[in-house]
């Protein structure tokens, strides 16, 4: 009667709905420890960065959500609402989840060598900021995002010849160790931009005198600051000062004609108690 004046879709549903309802034990259950899910990954370069499409099982995709969802909010700021789209904001906490597994002690080598990208740039370029350079020997990069990408990982300095042979490599070096990291979460414990609630996982180690330019990896050289921030403090007019060892944000004219100091008061109000009986490095206006 029901295929007389209905779907093909409908039908197959109601076929199984009687089947189900004349077997509801159903088939016996397969082994699942033995079923490989099915999951495929399709990406290729481009000349902007990275494009493709995948496709996750059931559990690895609820694993996935659970992971972008505190971090795809909008984030309002000084500036405003946020602008990014949904997609844009998907793509933002993607990458942080990307640059937290990439932080995580444990993530497997590629013939003895842990994740890593190469990069090729001047000595000159990346203390100022100025100029382009080489990841992985083919996808240019300007010097400002290589000089960012130094402030929390390995670098290897090699010298060249004339004819750009490598006359010497020099051993790498882990600018923020795990002892001062851990330093770090404590005392910051998360993104020191003022308003950000960015929790330290998500958050990576920044020079306030930049590496590059002969900044000291200590700690009171350096402050955690989520993915986001740390392209505003790399490519704007923040300034960062530190006083009483807490990062205080100076906000460039346009946002702030008087540039009062700013800090982070979200994360731990006993870190809270503790500047404010230390003296704060000029006039400021706390908001609730």
């Amino acid at each position: 009667e029901a295929a007389i004046v209905s779907e093909p879709r409908i039908i197959a549903r109601l076929g199984r709905e009687i089947r189900d309802r004349l077997d509801p034990d159903g088939a016996e259950p397969k082994d699942d420890t033995l079923i490989q899910p099915k999951r495929w990954l399709d990406f290729h370069e481009t000349a902007d960065g990275v494009t493709g499409t995948f496709g996750l099982d059931k559990e690895t995709g609820a694993l996935l959500a659970n992971l972008l969802s505190p971090l795809t909010a909008p984030r309002s700021s000084d500036d405003g609402p946020d602008l990014r789209s949904r997609d844009e904001r998907y793509g933002d906490a993607f990458a942080d989840i990307l640059a937290l597994a990439a932080r995580c002690p444990d993530t497997p080598t590629e013939a003895g060598e842990p994740v890593t990208l190469l990069v090729s740039a001047t000595l000159d370029q990346l203390t100022t900021g100025i100029g382009r350079g080489l990841v992985d020997g083919h996808l240019s990069m300007s010097a400002g995002q290589i000089r960012r990408m130094a402030c929390d990982a390995k670098a290897a300095p090699m010298v060249f010849g004339t004819a750009s042979e490598v006359l010497d490599v020099g051993r790498t070096t882990r600018t923020v160790p795990r002892s001062l990291r851990r330093a770090l979460i404590h005392r910051d414990k998360g993104c020191s931009f003022p308003g950000c609630d960015r929790k330290a996982k998500w958050s990576q180690a920044h020079h306030i005198v930049h590496w590059s330019n002969g900044g000291p990896t200590t700690l009171d050289n350096l402050t955690l600051v989520c993915q986001h921030h740390h392209r505003v403090v790399h490519h704007s007019n923040w300034k960062i000062r530190m006083t009483n060892g807490i990062p205080w944000y100076i906000p460039p004219p346009h946002i702030d004609p008087e540039q009062q100091p700013r800090r982070n008061t979200l994360h731990a109000f006993h870190t809270w108690l503790k500047a404010d009986h230390a003296t704060a490095p000029g006039p400021m206006v706390l908001a609730s």
